[in-house]
């Protein structure tokens, strides 16, 4: 049963979340970096001198649980569920290594300044790590980090702030009422108010402006963004193209393109269109 379950863990790890982030892939690296040489030099320390704070041992084996933390929520992609759990643990991390710079900073023994340089090397990567994954994905702090995603396809998957919401079926009928029932995987978002004989023309213009109603808002894209084949209700779009959202209130927007294509898409992908 245990082995059942490691192996369903490592089968949702993926390592291109990590290598084709070039942000996040140089953040790990540096904080090992900082971490190793915090480990040596105490060793060194601890050693030699006369005074060495000995919960330092605490702190470089809590380090290394945050630092194993970071690659686990990136290689599972699961950014939204435990950003706040890591946002704690990397809070409690920060003052604890403050204060052993605070103790080892004036040391006698050449070895306790490359522990504190050590520390605050990590002090900022950790404080680098709390403004990624404490802020909003439409942050100004993102929209500079998502720069560093080397591939396309890694940008179009790869947001680790953007939960999808439960799968719907979301239907709008010949009154342009719109509905949502429970489904299942293979269901989808349909539009089918085309497939409908209209009544009269009347009808079809009150569908039209109940439909306008349910999409008051304009937004293109600032990014190109192909639908996940695992998820039947997202919608493909391209930059610069122009979608019909409606509300806009969570993380994903329900939108609906020039064709009547309806899905959900990724509200870090677009930008409103205000009207002056």
């Amino acid at each position: 049963m245990h082995i059942k379950k490691l192996a369903q863990i490592k089968a949702q790890l993926d390592i291109s979340y990590l290598t084709d982030d070039l942000f996040i892939l140089s953040t790990v690296i540096l904080a090992f970096v900082g971490w190793i040489t915090v480990v040596i030099s105490s060793v060194i320390a601890s050693t030699k001198a006369t005074y060495f704070p000995y919960y330092s041992w605490w702190v470089i084996v809590y380090q290394f649980f945050v630092i194993f933390c970071v690659i686990v929520i990136i290689l599972s992609n699961s950014g939204d569920t435990y950003r706040i759990a890591l946002v704690g643990h990397l809070a409690i991390a920060i003052p604890c290594e403050l204060m052993i710079c605070n103790s080892l900073l004036y040391g006698l023994e050449p070895s306790q300044p490359i522990v504190v340089s050590g520390y605050i090397f990590l002090f900022i990567i950790n404080t680098i790590w709390i403004l990624y994954f404490g802020t909003a994905n439409d942050s100004i702090f993102h929209s500079w980090t998502n720069s560093y995603i080397l591939s396309e396809s890694c940008k179009n998957t790869q947001n680790l702030f953007v939960s999808r919401p439960p799968l719907t079926k979301n239907v709008i009928t010949s009154n342009g009422d719109f509905s949502g029932s429970c489904s299942n995987d293979n269901q989808v978002s349909t539009y089918l108010s085309h497939n409908l004989q209209p009544l009269n023309s009347l009808n079809n213009t009150e569908s039209n402006i109940m439909v306008s109603t349910m999409y008051p808002h304009r937004a293109k894209a600032i990014y190109s963004y192909n639908a996940s084949p695992d998820d039947p209700r997202e919608v493909s779009f391209i930059k610069d193209e122009i979608l019909e959202i409606g509300d806009i209130s969570g993380k994903w927007w329900q939108a609906r393109k020039e064709d009547g294509t309806i899905g959900i898409v990724p509200s870090n992908y677009l930008q409103l269109i205000t009207n002056d």
